[in-house]
Parts: structure tokens; sequence; C-alpha cells
């Protein structure tokens, strides 16, 4: 099956990455050319068929996500936009004596780290980075404040703040992403796609059951059973979240069928320990909870036995038995105190296919310390993304600095970060 990648932006943008997309016999390119971003309000719902989407740029990126048309990990956009600015430096050295630049989309720290270069320490380069959604113009001001202030060039990502500017006469340049940096985004978007379409090809069975602390002639009652009417409500929503079929066996169990794919995506923002704790307040009853996949349903259904034996036999309230047939449980208060993404636990930031690179970068290089440039070779991201990353596992706990490292050319030194959970 292949991979059904949608690809938004300005025409000719989108012109360009179809014509790389083309040499990815795994995927299917679909365009989504517009001239005005409302135009994306009617198209990107309607494509229910596309696995992962590809932007020109941040600016139609940042639309979609902020209208939650798409999310952050079936959506990017090429983020290293360094190599085109380079080449646009050279072309602007050349043709004008200026100092000053204005630029946008690329981030400042990315800019320092390009500035190590004694060749272009001596340049004034002003940038404006955005993590959200920012019209055009109001883009192009910011660039016309520094215009006037510092007659700065402006170098742009966006084609139509480029435009704008062009037709008021102001020396403005386009910065593209470069041909190996929409490779690398296809490349990307192609494994993301086919770890999707394989999630999505597993079964998962869900099995929730109900047990009350007191005597064995209670577990019949009427009163039992009143709890249980109170919160099948609520077990009726999370499957249909999950988009699962929903089957009440009697007896306090509760069986749901659905893939993995839809379960994960409920698993990733841990949710389920809070819904099986909502369950418990609602009833004043134990809820435990297995799971099982299977590359086939009849794969499915053994593994979500293995899974209930387990439950049913040890004194644990969640488990997981995968395809491969490999076990994993936990108890209540490890449940109730750990978003549990998958059958290993998934920093933030990181899917779990990023997660095993970084976990084979670490055994091979015999190390659980990196650098934000270690991490963005790894992960194949920006190195703002890898610096925000590692940032974001400093402040919970899963890294901490230890150190910096000297590069040989001018430029601030390195920081080495200490992995906790590799």
């Amino acid at each position: 099956m292949k991979i059904n990648i949608g690809v938004v932006g300005p025409r000719h943008s989108v012109d360009r990455i179809i014509a790389l997309a083309n040499h990815f016999e795994e995927i299917t390119v679909y365009p989504f050319s517009y001239r005005k971003h409302s135009e994306l309000d009617r198209m990107i719902p309607a494509a229910t068929h596309i696995h992962q989407w590809l932007f020109s740029g941040p600016v139609p990126y940042h639309y979609c996500l902020d209208k939650q048309f798409v999310t952050e990990e079936n959506a990017s956009f090429p983020k290293l936009y360094t190599p085109g600015l380079l080449v646009q430096l050279v072309k602007v050295l050349v043709e004008t004596t200026s100092r000053h630049f204005s630029i946008d989309t690329i981030d400042a720290s990315e800019i320092e780290d390009l500035q190590e270069d004694e060749t272009l320490a001596t340049l004034n380069l002003m940038s404006h980075h955005y993590d959200k959604y920012y019209t055009a113009d109001t883009i192009v001001n910011k660039h016309l404040e520094l215009v006037y202030e510092h007659g700065a060039v402006v170098l742009t990502c966006i084609d139509e703040v480029y435009e704008t500017l062009r037709k008021r006469g102001t020396q403005v340049y386009r910065v593209q992403p470069s041909r190996m940096m929409l490779e690398q985004s296809l490349d990307l978007l192609r494994a993301k796609g086919a770890e999707t379409i394989y999630n999505e090809a597993i079964v998962a069975i869900v099995s929730l059951v109900l047990e009350s602390e007191k005597v064995m002639s209670e577990e019949y009652s009427y009163e039992r059973k009143r709890k249980e009417m109170i919160v099948e409500p609520t077990i009726l929503k999370f499957a249909e979240e999950i988009q699962g079929s929903y089957v009440r066996e009697g007896n306090g169990w509760y069986t749901i069928y659905t893939t993995k794919g839809q379960l994960e995506a409920f698993l990733h923002e841990g949710r389920l320990p809070k819904l099986i704790e909502t369950i418990q307040e609602l009833s004043g009853l134990h809820a435990r909870l297995s799971i099982g996949y299977g590359l086939t349903n009849l794969q499915a259904e053994h593994q979500s036995e293995i899974a209930r034996t387990v439950l049913r036999e040890e004194k644990i309230d969640w488990v997981i038995v995968d395809e491969t047939k490999e076990i994993t449980f936990l108890n209540k208060e490890q449940l109730l105190s750990t978003s549990v993404q998958t059958t290993q636990h998934v920093p933030p930031g990181l899917s779990p296919m990023n997660l095993s690179k970084l976990m084979n970068y670490c055994h091979h290089s015999a190390t659980n310390e990196l650098t934000a440039h270690d991490l963005q070779n790894v992960l194949q991201s920006s190195l703002r993304f890898a610096r925000k990353t590692l940032q974001q596992w400093e402040e919970s706990g899963l890294a901490k600095r230890v150190g910096e490292q000297q590069i040989a050319s001018r430029g601030r030194p390195r920081i080495v970060y200490k992995l906790n959970f590799v």
C-alpha cells in the first residue's frame, strides 16, 4: 500500500516538491495549491485519504495547525532553511554593499550558528521567527520597520511576503529550502506514513473489567449493576473516540475492538490513566485493563486472551500483549502516576520511531550524552527543534546539563546533556 502525502503551498512551491517526490516509489503525492489561506478551510478537512502532510513553509502549516486541520504528528514543513539562506547571502553580497538583513522564519539560534564563520560574523542578521500563524501583512510590516530603520535587505521564506515587497520596490530575495532538505522531509514523511499504515493494520482489543472489593455475593447485586450503568456512558465515549466496536460482556467485563493506530493516538496524549481514574471515582469499583495487539483478528484474540489471563491471575492493573507477544504490565500506582504511551515510555517531542533512532544512536556511540547538534542529526530535524526538545527534557528531569563542548571555529560552546531515560 502506498503512502498518501498531501503537499500544501503556493502552486510553484507545490510543483517543485512534487517534481522531487516522483523519485519516491512508495508514496503518492496529492497537490493542494492555494492563492488565499482561506481556501485551505475547505480543502484540508475533506482530504481524509492523506496519511501525512508536507507544507511548503511555516505560514500555511501554522494556519492549519491553529485550526486543528492537522496535528504535529501528521504534518510538517522543511525547517532547515540555512543552506538556502547561504545561497541568497552570497548573491546579495555580490549585488549590494548592505550589511543589514531582515530575515523571517529562520530561528535566531540557527543564524548565530551561521555566524560562527568569521566571514559572516560582521553581518547584521536580524531574525523574525514565530511559532504560530501570522498574516503576511504582519510579517511584511516587521520587515519594513528594519528597511526604514537600517536600510536592510529583506530575505524571506514566504512567497506572499516576497511578492508584496517586490511590488513595493523593496530589495527582497526569496529563501527556499534546498533540494536535499525537501528530499529529507519527504523521506521522513514516508517513514512516518508507513508507520501509520502499519499501526492502522494492527488489530487492538481493549478489555476493561470492573471489580468490587466486597464479598462475592455482592458482585451480582442490583447495587453493582447500578454502578456499572453509571460508568457505561464514559466507556462508550472512550470507544467512540478510538473509533472502536463496543461490546458489553457482562459480569463487569467490557471489550472494545479497534486498531493500534487509533488507540495509540489516545495513549500518546496520556488520557487513559485519567479515564481509568474517572471510572473508579464514578463507580466506586476497581478498574483493570488489558490490551492485545495482533496482525490478524485471530492473533489479536489470542494476545487479548493472554492479557486477560494475566489480568485475572496477577495483582496488576494494566497489561499489554503486543503483536510480537511481548508482555508489559504496570500496577495501579505506576499507571496513575505515569502517562503510559506504548510498551515503552516515549519522552515528549519524540515519536516511537524517533525514540528507536535515539536508542540506536546511544547504543552504537556507547554514551547517553549528546548535544543539540547530535540530536538534530539523529532526528533529521532543525537545530531549533533539537534545542527546544532538550530544554523540555531538562525541565521534566529527563535530561541534565553535564558540560560544554568547545568547537574548533569561533562561536559559543555547545551544551552537553546527559539523558536519564536511555
